[in-house]
């Protein structure tokens, strides 16, 4: 038996990995990086064989992997890892920069990122594993790195309070009573004995239910 929950304590970074199809940015969340060398400085990137992207790096050989911060916007995660890049633009409404090799990335919530240049493809199975040494990089910001496992642990809080906010019941509207004499209007569950009207003057008899 393989209980697939044990490979979640497994601590993984989350990442926007950026390539070009064609002259067309497209890129993906992934969480399976690893630097596997000093010298010559390289990563590993695993990505899932069906992907639109991971077609894409075949041709390219060039990528960006930025590192997403702790906070980074849950947009950035929604637009990159929820959608496709053979039918969506990806990159509208966030900063997108080029490297030098032409490959777009965004830095909304970057801690950092790495351009690489394709040193290899090994097929893993159901990924594919790719291997790139870093031409370019630079730090944004010194915010603690994003971990997989705070993902989940961010995803599922915003679901509970979501559920919550759509279980907690509707407030009770408050009944409304009018002066018979001004009209004045009063928004109370009950009038107190002695309210009086604040406009007319008279007491809480003269006020009827609306």
């Amino acid at each position: 038996m393989i209980d697939k929950k044990a490979l979640y304590a497994i601590q993984q970074g989350v990442y926007v990995f950026t390539t070009l199809d064609g002259e067309r940015p497209v890129g993906r969340i992934v969480d399976a990086v690893s630097q596997v060398a000093a010298e010559p400085k390289r990563v590993s990137v695993a990505l899932m064989k069906e992907g639109f992207t991971s077609r894409a790096i075949l041709i390219t050989r060039h990528f960006v992997l930025t590192v997403l911060a702790e906070d980074a916007p849950m947009g950035v995660i929604e637009s990159f890892g929820y959608r496709s890049s053979e039918s969506a633009d990806k990159f509208e409404g966030f900063d997108v920069k080029t490297d030098e090799a032409g490959v777009a990335y965004v830095t909304d919530g970057a801690v950092a990122r790495m351009s690489c240049e394709v040193a290899k493809v090994l097929d893993m199975g159901s990924h594919l594993l790719v291997i790139g040494d870093v031409t370019e990089a630079e730090v944004y910001s010194t915010a603690e790195p994003m971990t997989y496992g705070g993902f989940r642990k961010a995803k599922a809080a915003a679901k509970a309070a979501k559920a919550a906010k759509a279980e907690a019941p509707a407030p009770k509207p408050k009944t409304q009573w009018r002066c018979m004499i001004c009209g004045h209007i009063i928004e109370a569950d009950e009038l107190p004995e002695d309210f009086v009207c604040p406009v007319c003057g008279v007491s809480r008899d003269m006020f009827e239910r609306v």
